[in-house]
C-alpha cells in the first residue's frame, strides 16, 4: 500500500470518528430523556435508543482501534486487527455497558459472526428498504426478560478495501483474508449495502 493511501485511508477513517462521536453525543441526549418516561407506548423507543447509543459506542471504539491498526500496517493489518482484537473489544464493551452486544451478518468473514434465523430476517427487510430506497431504521423485538435492537452496519467507499471485489481488494490484503479466513464469505460487496447488524440485548 503506498502512504498517500495509508493517508488518506486515516483522514477518512479520522473523519467518520468524528462523525460517530457527534451521533453518539445525539443518541445520549436522546437516550437519557428516553429513560425518565414510564409511558408504555414509548417503552420499546426507549430501549431502541439507549441500544444504538450502545451500538454506537462500540462502533467509535471499533473504528480508532482499526485507524490506528491501517495507520500502522495498512489494509493487511486492519484484516489481522479484526482476527485477533475485534471481538474482544466488542465483549469489553458489552460488560462495560452492561449488555450483550454483538456483530451479526449474512455472508460472515468469521465464523462467529453468522448470523441466526431471525437476525436474517432483519437483514433482508434492511436490503428490500435499500433496494427500494426507503430509509433504514433500527428495529426492536422483546421477550420477558429483554429488549433486543438490530442496528444495520452499511458499507461504504473504505470498506471496499477489505470487503470489496477483487479489483477493490489489494493482493497482500486478499493473502492476508485467505490465510487467517479460509471459509471467508464476506467479499463482493459495493458501497452502500447492508453488510449485516448491530445486535444489542438489554434487560428489562
Amino acid at each position: 500500500m503506498t502512504k498517500s493511501k495509508i493517508i488518506t485511508a486515516i483522514l477518512f477513517l479520522g473523519l467518520l470518528l468524528f462523525y460517530a462521536c457527534e451521533s453518539e453525543n445525539k443518541n445520549q441526549e436522546q437516550a437519557e430523556k428516553a429513560i425518565g418516561t414510564t409511558e408504555e407506548d414509548n417503552t420499546n423507543n426507549k430501549y431502541q435508543l439507549i441500544g444504538q447509543d450502545f451500538a454506537q459506542q462500540t462502533q467509535t471504539s471499533l473504528a480508532k482501534e482499526l485507524k490506528n491498526a491501517i495507520g500502522e500496517k495498512g489494509f493487511p493489518g486492519a484484516i489481522t486487527f479484526c482476527n485477533i482484537k475485534a471481538l474482544p473489544i466488542i465483549d469489553s464493551m458489552s460488560r462495560a455497558l452492561n449488555a450483550k452486544i454483538k456483530r451479526v451478518s449474512d455472508q460472515p468473514r468469521n465464523r462467529t459472526n453468522q448470523a441466526k434465523e431471525g437476525e436474517l430476517f432483519y437483514i433482508d427487510m434492511c436490503k428490500n428498504a435499500l433496494a427500494n430506497n426507503k430509509e433504514l431504521k433500527p428495529f426492536v423485538s422483546e421477550d420477558e426478560k429483554h429488549f433486543t435492537g438490530y442496528y444495520p452496519i452499511v458499507t461504504n467507499q473504505l470498506c471496499l478495501n477489505c470487503h470489496g471485489s477483487t479489483k477493490d481488494i489489494g493482493a497482500e490484503t486478499l493473502a492476508k483474508i485467505n490465510s487467517l479466513y479460509p471459509e471467508d464469505k464476506a467479499q463482493g460487496y459495493k458501497a452502500n449495502e447492508v453488510r449485516g447488524l448491530f445486535v444489542v440485548e438489554i434487560d428489562k
